[in-house]
């Protein structure tokens, strides 16, 4: 525990988590305090206020957990300011999360001299594009001793803001099913296209991907479900998108609101061959185009990456899927997201 060693002389040595939650479903801070749970154990990772979706309540997202709840919850924000020397990290997991806790972290910082070095901001969302920082000081008085975003676009913020970086979203490796042969070569086109692909300036990738995928539902190898815009269809259930899932031997991942979606690590994990939009942007340990699956930038390489998906050997697109789900367990995993937070804060503090 960090109380009562001085900063100068302490290494941190994580054991127990705090996360300030929203109740809003979300895949990154949501597989975050999941991999937290698999470092400590879920008796040593606090989620405040009680986030319901994280224990045995489903809310309908892949991000539907169920762990046991923590024993020892503070029951209010003056007991957690009391306690807050008991945690070694504490997680701001959204941008959200500096307004609506704003006056706890303000309490808090004025009761523990080592807050600040033990405060991580995670931008899963990119939800103020690069502004989070500036957000914090702002409302706060102080920047977290380290932060993440899910995706960075801008070299110049890097060189300007040293401790930013990179954090895609993770998989829970409890998910993961070998790939089967009987599913190689039935590729999955299923997404929906959101009313902004319409408006002047936004990538109409997952439009123009949907009227191909339409033109060749009736093909054998392929399943296709395309709902929002051009489409009268009803969107999946999770379980229904898992269903077609295990179904599939490849499936076609365009970005969403980023590039780096939870939709990639799923497919993996069902035991897919990727077929992915590559990214403009830079995250850790990218999935390698004709190792893991097949990147593209057009309609036209999807549809020949698509193409090269059908026509593979058996053992071939084995091999390739499995090589997506090794590179997944490696770097890619919850445990390992919540092992990168780690890294940030065990070192020493001079």
């Amino acid at each position: 525990q960090s109380s009562g060693t001085s900063a100068s002389a302490r290494k941190v040595t994580l054991m127990r988590a705090l996360i300030l939650t929203d109740q809003s479903p979300d895949y990154g801070p949501d597989y975050l305090y999941s991999g937290f749970c698999d470092l400590f154990g879920c008796e040593n990772v606090v989620d405040y206020p009680r986030k319901a979706s994280l224990h045995g309540t489903p809310a309908g997202f892949d991000c539907d957990l169920d762990w046991p709840d923590v024993v020892n919850r503070p029951n209010s924000i003056y007991q957690l300011v009391h306690d807050i020397e008991t945690f070694d990290v504490i997680i701001l997991p959204t941008a959200r999360s500096i307004v609506q806790h704003g006056a706890l972290l303000r309490l808090a910082d004025a009761a523990s001299s080592t807050m600040r070095e033990r405060t991580v901001l995670c931008d899963f969302e990119d939800a103020v594009s690069m502004h989070a920082l500036a957000m914090m000081q702002t409302a706060i008085g102080y920047v977290p001793q380290g932060m993440f975003k899910r995706e960075l676009m801008d070299g110049a913020f890097l060189r300007r803001h040293g401790d930013v970086r990179p954090m895609p979203f993770g998989y829970p490796a409890s998910r993961i099913v070998a790939p089967s042969a009987e599913n190689c070569g039935k590729v999955l086109l299923a997404w929906h296209v959101w009313e902004w692909a319409m408006l002047p300036g936004c990538s109409t990738m997952r439009l123009d991907l949907a009227r191909w995928a339409r033109s060749v539902a009736n093909e054998e190898w392929a399943t296709v479900h395309c709902t929002g815009i051009e489409s009268p269809d009803a969107r999946l259930t999770q379980a229904q998108y898992g269903a077609l899932l295990a179904g599939s031997g490849a499936c076609v991942c365009p970005a969403g609101a980023g590039y780096f979606t939870n939709r990639l690590f799923e497919a993996v994990a069902h035991g897919c061959i990727p077929i992915w939009e590559e990214a403009t942007v830079q995250f850790p340990h990218p999935l390698i185009d004709g190792v893991d699956g097949f990147s593209f930038r057009t309609v036209d390489q999807a549809i020949t990456a698509v193409e090269r998906v059908i026509a593979m050997p058996v053992d071939r697109a084995i091999e390739m899927a499995q090589s997506a789900q090794a590179r997944l367990l490696k770097h890619h995993t919850t445990r390992a997201r919540a092992q990168e937070v780690v890294n940030v804060l065990e070192r020493e503090v001079d």
